[in-house]
């Protein structure tokens, strides 16, 4: 084949300008576009289906409430988006969510407490169709200070285990991490459980478990000691040592860890920090071994060396491959925040380098969440300002399989495939998704592979 063939193509992407620019700008979760959605949160049993849940002001009637909607694999939505809570009352916000094999789900989210100023942790179980299985159900036995900031994962036999941010433990001075297993109905099993083990101050907490039900909790410790911890758990939250540093570098900033663990147990941890100031902060992150024992040193995730990088969060494949999100400020003193993403092999070999996930580019794009999908995808969403008209609403991106042109998932190589394609040579995206050769680059080679597999039914999935 001649080279003729790609340039007549780069000719028919140039005439796809307006279509390509304005049709794929992310897929809107969110159906109530009133007022400010924010604090999204996405869970998926790889299995080609997820929730995302988030909380919507004033769409219960009473400041802030928690909503959920079902996304298919390619992004479509599955039904209506529903409301979590059952009690409208006062302020919910802060929700998490883990779904199980079966597709049933639990999200946990902060909300009002009995005992007036404090917060309370609060659960509530669906099934797969999203239909509610338990009433809301307080999951802390603390009810005297402040529970917030819950993650949730699951567990073994329908069960899931929650972590939460908790002040006021009788023997903690300040926040500790606090935990509970939830069984198959949504209802607590067993005590509050104590997760940090340490005297100092534990902050900002997240949770995974392996296919056998064994946890990894990592947090931030308090800023004297400048540490990322990780401690493990059986299934049934019985400790397996003592926590242990995860970081190997000091940091001089609050920074929010995010872990993932694979089938096999091992894990990788990632967070924000700098050595000596936030406003340089940057995406590290370290492999683990099931046993706690490294097997990678810290390593830079961005490449962008401008400005904050932070907030990340990880997500892992069924083959220990992962994607890291984060947002990142522009340089551009007239463009805001970015949502940023990156793969890596199961090595820690980073595939291609960082690209951009939001195609709006104006005002602020923050606070990600990511969640893998099965066949390849992962789907990560965040808060977008002034996108869906009112305030922020929630967006999504799923990258679809590498090597494969059905970008949006409908079994076919078609014309939709094309506009995205089109788009992405159109504005030079460094992205592993459009790259159909392997080779790190978007070129002729590449819409060569399109034209191969233009208009075919994708094989089976051996």
């Amino acid at each position: 084949m001649t080279n003729k063939t790609p340039r007549l193509a780069s000719a028919a992407v140039a005439a796809l300008l307006t279509f390509c620019a304005t049709a794929y700008g992310g897929v809107q979760i969110n159906r109530h576009p009133s007022n400010d959605q924010k604090d999204v949160h996405i869970a998926s049993n790889g299995r080609a289906q997820a929730v995302t849940v988030w909380n919507s002001f004033n769409q219960d009637g009473s400041s802030g409430g928690i909503f959920g909607q079902l996304v298919k694999a390619d992004g479509r939505i599955s039904i209506d988006e529903f409301q979590i809570h059952d009690d409208p009352n006062g302020n919910q916000a802060e929700p998490a969510v883990a779904m199980n094999t079966d597709g049933s789900f639990l999200v946990a989210w902060k909300g009002p407490s009995e005992a007036g100023d404090a917060h309370d942790i609060h659960v509530s179980l669906f099934d797969a169709s999203g239909q509610r299985l338990s009433a809301d159900t307080r999951v802390n036995d603390l009810t005297a200070d402040t529970q917030r900031y819950p993650r949730v994962a699951p567990l073994t036999e329908n069960r899931f285990i929650v972590t939460w941010e908790s002040r006021g433990l009788p023997d903690r001075s300040n926040y500790a991490i606090a935990g509970r297993i939830i069984g198959p109905e949504g209802t607590p099993v067993g005590p509050e459980l104590t997760l940090s083990d340490t005297s100092t101050t534990a902050r900002y907490a997240d949770v995974d478990t392996d296919s056998l039900g064994n946890m990894v909790v990592v947090w931030m410790e308090d800023r004297s000691t400048d540490s990322i911890r990780a401690r493990l758990f059986d299934p049934n939250g019985m400790s397996l040592g003592a926590s242990f540093a995860v970081n190997s570098e000091r940091f001089r900033s609050i920074t929010w860890p995010s872990v993932a663990v694979g089938t096999d147990g091992s894990f990788v941890v990632v967070w924000d920090g700098d050595t000596q100031r936030a406003s340089d902060d940057d995406i590290h992150a370290r492999k683990f071994a099931a046993n706690g024992e490294p097997t990678s040193d810290q390593f830079r995730v961005n490449t962008t060396l401008t400005g904050p990088q932070q907030f990340p969060v990880i997500a892992l494949d069924e083959h220990n491959g992962f994607q890291i999100a984060w947002q990142s400020r522009s340089d551009s003193p007239d463009l805001g925040l970015d949502v940023y993403i990156r793969l890596y092999d199961a090595d820690c070999n980073a595939i291609g380098g960082e690209i951009t996930a939001n195609q709006h580019l104006m005002d602020d794009q923050r606070d990600p969440a990511i969640a893998y999908l099965g066949g390849g995808r992962f789907m990560t969403a965040w808060e977008s300002e002034g996108q869906d008209g009112s305030g922020t609403g929630i967006f999504s991106l799923i990258l679809p399989e590498p090597l494969s042109a059905d970008y949006d998932a409908d079994g076919f190589v078609d014309f939709v495939d094309y506009g995205l394609l089109a788009r992405g040579w159109l504005q030079q995206e460094d992205r592993p998704a459009w790259d159909l050769t392997g080779d790190g680059l978007l070129n002729d080679n590449d819409l060569m592979q399109f034209c191969l597999q233009w208009l075919g039914p994708l094989e089976p999935t051996p």
